[in-house]
């Protein structure tokens, strides 16, 4: 998943989700053992911690698996459903769109895409059948969880944070002769995340409806970390 001379930190692809902290250490080098005997703790959810942990051991650590959060899909489901029925036209009542109402859909994180196309493989829909919408991606683990779904990220930044994947967005726009003017975007993602990225979005002239996916919360019995 990682080339060889990227960063440690690249595994663990930053999301915008207060609290989430990145392992800061200098390039990582080719050697299998730069981390040799390093016992490091991975905090993220069990489901997530798998893939981090084996990177770390191919680098010689000995990762110590110790979910604090857990990843609670929405009480209500309404708002998010509506807001994805809108990608395949026809599909919501008494609104029949006959082209995309969104230009661009943005991820986040891989909750996100996981939570969401389960969600609309769950209430049927083909997700090959999307409308022609283009993707956006906070960095190569979230486009990794889009590809396993059969969906291809149009657009990666370089540095995995919100304020990037704005940046990113902005220019590739441009770059296309376009502007942000009045075109919409659906960000779904945690109830938590920062407000930067639907600030800047909103601020080069987009209308941005972020609807919440997902809520990231504390395991039972860990408060006493941190």
């Amino acid at each position: 998943m990682l080339e060889q001379d990227q960063p440690v930190v690249d595994a663990l692809e930053k999301s915008d989700n207060p609290g989430s902290k990145l392992l800061t250490m200098q390039q990582a080098s080719p050697q299998r053992e730069i981390l040799h005997g390093k016992r490091i703790l991975v905090t993220r959810t069990r489901e997530q911690a798998g893939v981090l942990s084996e990177r770390l051991r191919t680098l010689g650590a000995l990762p110590i698996e110790f979910p604090t959060i857990r990843i609670v899909p929405p009480q209500d489901w309404e708002t998010l459903d509506r807001a994805l029925a809108t990608l395949f036209p026809g599909a919501v009542e008494k609104d029949d769109y006959h082209e995309c109402p969104y230009s661009w859909l943005v991820f986040t994180s891989a909750n996100g895409v996981n939570i969401c196309c389960e969600r609309l493989l769950e209430l049927g829909y083909d997700l090959q059948a999307m409308c022609k919408v283009r993707v956006a991606a906070i960095g190569p683990a979230t486009a990794a969880a889009l590809t396993r779904y059969g969906i291809r990220a149009d657009l990666v930044p370089e540095v995995y944070i919100a304020e990037s994947v704005a940046a990113a967005l902005i220019h590739d726009v441009r770059q296309r002769g376009e502007s942000l003017e009045g075109q919409r975007i659906l960000l779904p993602r945690a109830s938590e995340a920062r407000k930067v990225l639907v600030t800047e979005l909103q601020q080069a002239g987009a209308s941005v409806d972020e609807v919440t996916a997902y809520t990231t919360c504390q395991r039972p019995g860990r408060a006493g970390l941190g």
